[in-house]
């Protein structure tokens, strides 16, 4: 992982990742961290994601983190007005790969 030379806010950083799964993993990290921190200072976290393939390997290395799941809202920000039995439904997908058998 490096940061480009770029002129940003100090605030943001770039990280460059060899491949989708290290950049999946360290969302995760990042995700895991911030949502452990939000219930332990709040009692409880919420997160509001996308759907599509692209986070789908974020969403399976959340899923398999140790996370207070009871005390996590999950909302999607870009829901298909389809029937969740339908291939392209966001909700079916974020149910598959992030929520699993943790709902």
């Amino acid at each position: 992982m490096s940061n480009l030379d770029i002129d940003l806010p100090s605030h943001v950083t770039i990280n460059i990742f060899d491949n989708a799964i290290d950049a999946s993993n360290a969302l995760s990290n990042e995700l895991e961290a911030i949502i452990c921190s939000a219930v332990e200072d709040q009692g409880k976290a919420a997160i509001a994601v996308s759907g599509g393939s692209t986070p789908v390997p974020m969403f399976k290395a959340l899923n398999n983190k140790p996370l207070p799941w009871e005390k996590l809202l999950i909302t999607l920000v870009d829901d298909r007005w389809v029937p969740p039995s339908h291939p392209d439904s966001n909700e079916a997908l974020v149910q598959e790969y992030l929520l699993g058998q943790h709902y």
